[in-house]
């Protein structure tokens, strides 16, 4: 399909969602906006229909992890992380979702790439988009679809449409590496982003460092740039609709939080299933000559 419906959805229910339709052969954004709650994504079921949508979710919400396993089978590594990382989580694992990456990143240390997300969250976003008969292709961390450049960070700011200030965010989206990546409350972002500096020794991927000096590209204007670590070298890309920015990048990372229990069910269509009984009844009465 040329058009693609992408949305970004928020935390809870009163929280703002944006939408954006981008056509992929003119490279252009065909219509955007703002819903002021999940209770509105009704308003995009016409737009949804016979259009692909791919949704983001915050960053916030979905923490990513990177796990050396000395074992190659998939199905071992699956059944060990959970436990392996339970001293780091705060909830109790059953209460969580792990989604394992089918394709590994570019990192010479570690073989097990998971996303970890509440399972009661995957069920309310997907329960706003069931409500709104709005199918979808993929629910992808916003964080993965930021641009990313080896051993370069990348940074967007998210703001709301009801901020009496516009120059302000309400929160950034940053991106540190390959499989590393989050979403920052914009009051205390540079505070987090001098803690992940100082550890960034401890958190990088083998071969990714260069030197001392962090190179944070930029695509929107970010609060307290001037107050970072003089290590960290900025560089200011034009400014970016941020959903705008996640469609043109979502698609060089193919990983999807819809697998395993909330994977995709594909639907037949009416008219495949009356031909599929047809056949059936056909190949019945054929035995039974």
């Amino acid at each position: 399909m040329a058009e693609t419906l992408y949305i970004r959805l928020g935390s809870q229910a009163q929280d703002e969602i944006s939408w954006l339709v981008f056509s992929s052969t003119e490279q252009e954004i065909i219509a955007s906006g703002v819903l002021t709650s999940a209770a509105q994504l009704i308003e995009l079921t016409a737009k949804a229909q016979q259009r692909l949508v791919h949704v983001f979710v915050p960053g916030s919400d979905v923490l990513l992890k990177s796990v050396s396993m000395p074992t190659k089978s998939k199905r071992s590594m699956h059944a060990a992380v959970p436990y392996m990382l339970e001293d780091e989580l705060a909830q109790d694992v059953d209460d969580l979702f792990f989604a394992y990456a089918d394709t590994s990143p570019n990192d010479d240390k570690n073989n097990c790439f998971v996303a970890i997300v509440e399972r009661a969250q995957m069920q309310m976003w997907l329960s706003w988009l069931a409500d709104a008969n709005i199918q979808v292709k993929t629910l992808q961390p916003e964080m993965l679809a930021l641009p990313y450049k080896q051993g370069e960070w990348s940074a967007i700011a998210l703001r709301s449409s009801s901020k009496i200030s516009q120059d302000a965010a309400n929160q950034i989206v940053l991106r540190q590496g390959e499989w590393q990546g989050t979403t920052l409350d914009d009051a205390a972002w540079r505070f987090s982003v001098e803690h992940l500096l100082s550890n960034k020794s401890q958190t990088k991927a083998s071969g990714e460092q260069q030197g001392n000096n962090t190179t944070l590209n930029t695509y929107s204007e970010l609060p307290n740039l001037e107050s970072l670590d003089s290590d960290v070298t900025v560089i200011k890309a034009p400014e970016e609709l941020p959903l705008a920015l996640f469609a043109q990048h979502s698609q060089r990372n193919p990983f999807n939080l819809l697998i395993g229990e909330f994977g995709i069910k594909e639907q037949r269509s009416p008219a495949l299933t009356h031909w599929l009984w047809a056949a059936g009844f056909a190949l019945c009465a054929l035995l039974l000559n």
